[in-house]
């Protein structure tokens, strides 16, 4: 089940401007210019990475399918557990969030 979810947000993250995909380890990697703004790996128990807005961050982390980001926690990266319709719904938010917050640093220049 959790798989076809992943899946729908691997194809969700391809529809962002600028997007791009490449694979590395075990993860899909997903940029806007260049800029990574979500990790999906369907082999780990947590499914995906991504930027969280700052002000998000506390009621994010109250949830339980959400946790700090490991070497990243520092930046405002966090790790969902995606394995139901409810997940994945707030994660494609999450996602366009990231998304927003990662374009946001790309100077306009670099944007084609």
């Amino acid at each position: 089940m959790a798989i076809d979810y992943l899946q729908e947000l691997r194809d969700y993250c391809e529809t962002f401007e600028g997007s791009t995909m490449v694979f590395q380890g075990e993860c899909f990697v997903y940029k806007t210019y260049g800029k990574v703004f979500s990790l999906v790996d369907e082999e780990r128990k947590v499914n995906v990475s991504l930027k969280a807005d700052p002000e998000a961050l506390g009621d994010l982390l109250d949830k339980p399918h959400i946790i700090p980001a490991p070497y990243m926690w520092h930046n405002g990266w966090v790790n969902i557990t995606v394995s139901n319709r409810p997940t994945c719904d707030e994660c494609k938010k999450l996602i366009a969030t990231s998304h927003a917050l990662v374009l946001a640093k790309v100077p306009k220049s670099k944007r084609t």
